[in-house]
């Protein structure tokens, strides 16, 4: 016998100097790393391993046979990341501020006047002034906004004059423009300009009075620069109204014509609570989709009849909104919407730029169908003094936009029958 193999000898080599030494682990044939990089960012390795795919130890060991390591790469997914689109911004800080100097010219018999100022859900009111049609006030107003700039520009500033008698109140007239329309002043400011008031209820009345007041719109960054005041004395009002400048001073009432066709391409599956729960307990899949379209237009809010069960609706009716010309905002929205038994879920919105129908040349009298889209035209018919007279100019609509925020997909308030025949 060997003395090398002997008992002995495999003891004293379990034993170095009295100390215990570490047993090494037996090597598996085959041997498959699993793919850890689906929990782990890395994989670890071996240090013997090669980073090749695929390797094999050929060499001849005594008491084992070749050993293949094999390593699965890293297929870890990456987080699904959701957006609207791709030119989304953030959302930012903006603050619009408001001074309320004075009205005058105001209508009626010894009223006691106030200036409600709403901008979106919000509202502020300066003091009220008993019995006079010209109260000087000079109030000063801040809002405060945290939103994306495409939302902030739709929302529209309006002021009401309001005549307050025991507990009722009464509107002497109202002023409104969107905040696009100020933003794109020099300095992003109107100053000391006087606001005409109308009754859009009864527009055959005229004039109800002025409302002189600064208007400036910023965003975080911007620089303001105080604007010019000018004197009482050098200053006339229907010279110096609160409009952008190439605006007529005399802004005849329209009709805003919207003919909403039909819509192809929505998404089939109903998505309200009922049908989830009807899929959830049944498992039926084939629940179609309930819409209708909802037009909103400077704070003005139409919509259509709801169509059962079609992924592919057709309308055929008119939506109409009476609103001087040219209106002094920007946009119109389209949107359609899933009618639910819990609750109305927004499919898609659009926005139309009104810029598009401005005039022959730059609207598109076109007819065609836009698949995946509402199939709308826009017309606008301005009512004159001798006569109504028609000027039409069409407009199409482009693809709904899938739309996920959270104040886009809310119901707008006041959401009333359309308002033309079909």
């Amino acid at each position: 016998m060997d003395p090398e193999d002997s008992p002995e000898t495999h003891k004293r080599k379990g034993k170095i100097f009295g100390l215990k030494g570490k047993k090494k682990k037996k090597v598996n044939t085959d041997l498959v790393l699993a793919n850890k990089g689906a929990v782990d960012n890395e994989v670890e390795l071996p240090s013997e391993a090669s980073p090749l795919l695929e390797e094999e130890n050929t060499e001849d060991q005594p008491g084992s046979s070749a050993v293949r390591t094999r390593i699965i790469p890293n297929n870890k997914r990456s987080k699904l990341k959701t957006r609207i689109q791709d030119s989304e911004e953030k959302p930012q800080s903006f603050q619009i501020a408001i001074n309320i100097t004075e009205a005058r010219q105001l209508v009626g018999e010894n009223i006691d006047p106030s200036v409600v100022i709403e901008i979106g859900d919000e509202k502020k009111q300066t003091s009220v002034k008993e019995g006079t049609n010209a109260p000087f006030y000079n109030e000063y107003f801040v809002f405060d906004f945290f939103a994306h700039k495409e939302i902030f520009f739709d929302k529209v500033i309006k002021l009401t004059v309001m005549h307050s008698k025991m507990l009722r109140s009464f509107c002497v007239g109202s002023f409104k423009l969107d905040v696009w329309t100020v933003y794109k002043q020099p300095g992003h400011q109107f100053i000391n300009k006087w606001a005409m008031l109308t009754n859009p209820g009864d527009i055959s009345t005229g004039v109800k009075g002025y409302v002189k007041c600064d208007i400036s719109v910023s965003a975080k960054g911007d620089a303001m620069q105080p604007g010019l005041k000018a004197s009482d004395a050098e200053e006339q009002i229907d010279k110096n109204l609160l409009i952008p400048e190439g605006f007529p001073s005399e802004r005849p009432w329209a009709r805003f014509c919207v003919k909403v066709y039909r819509a192809e391409g929505l998404p089939r599956n109903n998505s309200s609570i009922m049908a989830n729960v009807t899929k959830a307990f049944i498992g039926d899949n084939t629940a179609l989709i309930d819409p209708y379209v909802v037009v909103s237009f400077f704070k003005q809010v139409g919509r259509t009849s709801t169509q059962k069960s079609t992924a592919d609706p057709v309308w055929n009716e008119q939506i109409i909104f009476t609103e001087m010309f040219p209106p002094l905002c920007q946009r119109m929205k389209i949107q359609v919407w899933d009618e639910g038994s819990m609750n109305d879920v927004a499919i898609g919105t659009h926005y139309f730029d009104l810029r598009r129908i401005s005039n022959e040349q730059d609207g598109d009298r076109g007819k065609g169908e836009m698949k995946g889209g509402v199939r709308a035209d826009k017309k606008v018919m301005k009512e004159g003094n001798a006569g109504r007279k028609e000027e039409e100019f069409w407009g199409r609509t482009n693809t709904i936009h899938r739309q996920d925020r959270g104040s886009e997909n809310r119901k707008p308030d006041g959401i009333g029958k359309n308002h033309g025949g079909n």
